[in-house]
Parts: C-alpha cells; sequence; structure tokens
C-alpha cells in the first residue's frame, strides 16, 4: 500500500478528529489517534501529510512530512536536515529536514559511512517508501561530505600540477 500526500485542511480538538485533501483534491477523514503519539501534538490545519487509506474514505495510517520529504520521495532529490534521536544499542534514529515538524525513520544500514549519527548531527539524504513506511536513505553525515570535498579538491590540485 503506498501513500498518499495531502495537508491537513481541518482539525477539531474536541472531536480529535479531523479532515486532509490530498493533492488530486480528494478528502479523507483521519482520527488523532492515526498519528504516533510524539506527533499528535504537532497536527494543525495546513500542516502537510503523508498517509496511507483502507478504502479511500478513511485514513490507515497517517505522518506529519515536510513538502521537502514530499519532493524527495517523488524526485529523489537530496534533503539538508539533522538526526532528531539516535539509538545506539538499536542501530537506528529519526532523522528531519531543517525546519520541519516532520521525521523519518533511519537505519544504519543507510548511512554512510556506516556510524552512528549523534542528535543534532548535520546530514544530507534522501526519503524512501518501504515496508509501508518512510525512510531515509543515503544518509551522509555532512563533516563527512566536506571531508571527502576536500580530498577530491586536493586529489584535482596534485594531479594538475
Amino acid at each position: 500500500m503506498s501513500f498518499q500526500y495531502g495537508t491537513i485542511t481541518g482539525y477539531h480538538t474536541l472531536h480529535k478528529s479531523g479532515t486532509v485533501q490530498s493533492t488530486e483534491g480528494d478528502e479523507v477523514s483521519f482520527r488523532l489517534s492515526d498519528f504516533h503519539p510524539v506527533e499528535q501534538r504537532l497536527v494543525r490545519p495546513e500542516q502537510p501529510v503523508a498517509y496511507q487509506t483502507e478504502d479511500n474514505v478513511c485514513v490507515r495510517s497517517i505522518k506529519i512530512v515536510s513538502p521537502e520529504t514530499i519532493r524527495s520521495i517523488q524526485t529523489g532529490q537530496t534533503i539538508v536536515g539533522h538526526c532528531r534521536h539516535w539509538n545506539k544499542g538499536a542501530s537506528y534514529g529519526f532523522i528531519a529536514p531543517n525546519d520541519s515538524d516532520g521525521s523519518v525513520f533511519v537505519h544504519i544500514r543507510s548511512v554512510k559511512p556506516r556510524k552512528p549519527l549523534t542528535k543534532d548531527q548535520a546530514v544530507s539524504f534522501r526519503v524512501a517508501e518501504s515496508n509501508n513506511s518512510l525512510n531515509a536513505v543515503e544518509v551522509t553525515p555532512l563533516e563527512v561530505m566536506s571531508v571527502a570535498n576536500e580530498q577530491k579538491s586536493s586529489e584535482e590540485v596534485l594531479t594538475t600540477a
């Protein structure tokens, strides 16, 4: 089951429910409990979301995302962000685009080089759908990228000299 993308168009705090309008113009309803507990406090109108439906009427699962996340999924665009949380024992965490409420899952297998991330560490990554979730892939700590670019630049200087 793939994700659909849209924006929260209405949210009723008393009823803990609301509606999402898809990018195609369809409306579906959701309950606050369809969100992960950590994301429930972030629900507000005009918030971009990724969601899955069982019957194209009611949401099965829903996740807050950033516009950058949606573009990355649709175009393969790389995003710059940071590590929000890393569980060293389990080798996974969550990373988010800068200036965004939405975060995505990342496993150490997707980090190049394969080393644990640290909280607030700057990274570049792409987002892909897999196993009914949104995952960060091709994650590179930005310090590693700058070191690799410096090495490449110094190699170019040596070859041109």
